[in-house]
């Protein structure tokens, strides 16, 4: 898959999603501008395998979000990111994107979509080219973005092996 055709699926994901807000802001925040704007080679890592972390609070925020319960969703998924899942940074990520269970923060969910790039997550990888290849949470960063497709491309391949 070429890099123009990446580019442009990946155009859906991130700007087609909703932005649905619930009334509670997020208080909890972290700065961006971390030195999370290396790129894919600053601290890769291997996503853990399925079954490594503890299923019932991610079903918990899974639940949550299903049922529009944002704020709770949100707040799970929080707890998750800071415990290290990358599934939930990835989560939280997308709900910083989206506005969803509290404020909208392109430089939040830059933020995470990179934490859990860096520890092997593929969509958040994609997402973090994707954010840097529109200027969105960090100016516009096309060689980053280009190192972000790639290292998304690679795990892909890793994992189909």
């Amino acid at each position: 898959m070429t890099l123009a055709a990446l580019a442009g699926a990946l155009a859906g994901c991130v700007h087609g999603a909703g932005h649905r807000r619930a009334a509670a802001e997020d208080a909890a925040g972290h700065a961006a501008g971390d030195g999370l704007a290396d790129g894919p080679d600053a601290a890769p890592g291997a996503e853990a395998p399925p079954g490594a972390q503890d299923a019932a609070p991610v079903r918990q925020a899974e639940a949550a979000d299903r049922a529009g319960d944002f704020v709770a969703a949100r707040a799970r998924y929080r707890a998750l990111a800071e415990q290290g899942s990358a599934l939930g940074m990835a989560r939280l990520a997308h709900m910083y994107a989206t506005g969803e269970g509290g404020r909208r923060s392109e430089e939040q969910a830059l933020y995470w979509y990179t934490k859990a790039a860096r520890k092997g997550h593929t969509n958040a990888m994609y997402q973090v080219a994707a954010f840097y290849r529109a200027g969105r949470g960090a100016p516009t960063d096309l060689v980053l973005a280009d190192r972000w497709y790639r290292a998304a491309v690679k795990q892909e391949g890793a994992r189909a092996d």
